[in-house]
């Protein structure tokens, strides 16, 4: 953490804006914290007292003749009739331990949306060129009336091209929304059973190695060699040499480092709450399951639509201040659903989540539809398109509340439904070696993605195929055509999209889940992962 803290303070140096700068100097001031906690927990630390679930103490006292027998006591033991004590052995039942709950469904529904990840980040390979708030404006489109008509731009590639952004561009906006988030609220749900159980020390150790080890590899190393190989592809590609520079890289760790953060702040709380408060105790029940949909997702909903039209994050350059992707969703759903996950964690606010009555479970899946379908109406116009108008963005109230509103639908559908019908205990071989890999594989998806792009553009290239990729972005293929309605270049025929789509995607898994699961028994990262 010390290392990155002072590669961040090197990057400022070599920064013109004031947003990234500020970034800059905050990533550091927040890895040196992180980096000083670390050391400061390896010292000697005063016994913290921590809940042992399960364990009863051995040798309990015997009862005393004066002591009245309780009703869950089986006593053969001290009597007293007509006023005279008989001696008798006591007996006393020990102390059953809680059963355990089961909650194999959230490591499913966890492997789950990391499937998800990676689908959405192929997805997003394929589809940049297919919706103008995907950096359309920074491809080298072509210079008639129809300047920014996405309609033709999609009409370039053919029907299949027209097809695939249809599906992938709604796709991925839709669970943009919610499967982030969800990831935080499963995280959180874990903590404040973790700290009981382990106390300050090791669970802060515990977070730092688990969840700062991979984050340092990543931003040290995985990152910037897989920067380099991508510049030096594209170099080639393109007939144009570009500087090789070491440069920090953050990918999908961003989510690692901000649940790093927020479990931190959490057993800063705890710790300072149980030493100056040890009889304070917070006990909220939970709301009901129909009004938290649109109670949670008004609030945050404001926070989000504020964040982009009061606050102007993404205007001044602050959307990914800090190291966070896209501040808008940090605070409309991410932090809020994080705080909400270690709410449900206290106050075991999750059996009646996993046990809402049916009647519910329906109204909330039927809730959730509909917002699909609204959604589906707001994107499809940019690709479809439909004869609706619908004022579609951040900066839109309706929208934003909406997209909140589906986000806790969503999530809580998700829960209810993995309970319901993937709860299977004890787990099949390899759903428990799925399990095991789910981590790793969020966090290596993206190099492996990138190494099949290469590949990919070089079988292009055999078949006697010249293309060239986009300047600023390793994401979008253009074939080389002078006569184009691009001017000197037009999209790959759709033909090609979904073959890479589907190839890639294919590629990505069959690398990622046996290489994520054996890379768990090396050295180190067997403490990591």
């Amino acid at each position: 953490m010390i290392a990155v803290a002072i590669w961040r303070l090197e990057d400022a140096k070599k920064k013109d804006d004031s947003a990234e700068i500020n970034s800059c100097r905050f990533m550091a001031g927040n890895h040196f914290f992180l980096g000083a906690l670390g050391m400061i927990c390896s010292l000697p630390w005063p016994r913290e007292k921590v809940e042992e679930e399960g364990k009863v103490a051995k040798n309990p006292e015997p009862a005393k003749a004066s002591e009245e027998a309780k009703p869950e006591e089986v006593t053969t033991g001290k009597a007293i009739e007509n006023g005279a004590a008989v001696e008798q052995a006591i007996e006393i039942e020990p102390h059953k331990p809680p059963k355990k709950r089961n909650t194999v469904y959230l490591t499913n529904l966890k492997m789950f949306l990391t499937v998800i990840v990676v689908v959405f980040h192929v997805s997003g390979y394929w589809s940049k060129a297919g919706y103008n708030l995907l950096f359309l404006g920074e491809l080298p489109w072509g210079k008639g009336p129809d300047f920014f008509n996405t309609n033709a731009v999609a009409d370039e590639g053919g029907v299949a091209l027209r097809a695939f952004l249809a599906i992938a561009v709604f796709f991925e906006w839709l669970t943009q929304s919610y499967f982030m988030a969800a990831f935080f609220m499963i995280s959180a749900f874990f903590c404040p059973k973790s700290y009981n159980r382990k106390g300050f020390k090791p669970y802060v150790v515990d977070k730092l190695v688990r969840l700062g080890g991979p984050y340092v590899l990543y931003c040290l190393i995985l990152g910037p060699v897989n920067e380099a190989i991508a510049t030096a592809h594209i170099s080639h590609v393109n007939g144009q040499k570009q500087e090789f520079e070491w440069v920090y890289q953050r990918g999908v760790t961003w989510f690692i480092l901000w649940l790093l953060n927020l479990s931190v702040v959490y057993a800063l709380y705890e710790l300072v709450k149980r030493r100056l408060f040890p009889k304070l105790k917070l006990t909220i029940p939970m709301p009901h399951p129909l009004i938290l949909s649109p109670c949670v997702g008004v609030i945050c909903g404001y926070i989000m639509w504020a964040s982009c039209k009061v606050w102007r994050v993404h205007q001044q350059g602050y959307s990914e201040f800090g190291g966070m992707a896209l501040w808008e969703y940090g605070m409309g759903t991410h932090i809020p659903f994080f705080v909400f996950g270690i709410f449900a964690g206290c106050n075991d606010w999750l059996p009646k989540l996993e046990e809402m009555k049916m009647w519910v479970a329906w109204v909330l899946r039927l809730y959730t539809l509909a917002l699909v379908a609204y959604f589906f109406c707001g994107y499809s116009d940019l690709t479809i398109p439909l004869r609706l108008k619908i004022e579609r963005g951040h900066q839109a109230e309706t929208w934003t509340n909406l997209e909140t509103q589906f986000a806790v639908s969503m999530t809580l559908v998700w829960i209810q439904l993995f309970y319901q019908y993937f709860n299977k205990s004890p787990q099949s071989k390899i759903a428990r070696s799925a399990g095991i890999a789910a981590y790793g594989v969020y966090i290596t998806h993206v190099p492996v993605m990138m190494w099949y792009a290469i590949i990919y553009v070089e079988i292009l290239r055999a078949s006697g195929l010249e293309v060239r990729y986009s300047e600023k972005h390793f994401q979008m293929i253009y074939q080389v055509d002078e006569g184009s309605y691009l001017g000197d270049y037009r999209i790959v025929q759709g033909g090609y999209v979904w073959a890479g789509f589907i190839s890639m995607n294919i590629f990505v898994n069959l690398i990622c889940w046996p290489g994520s699961f054996y890379m768990r028994k090396l050295p180190i990262l067997n403490r990591m992962l």
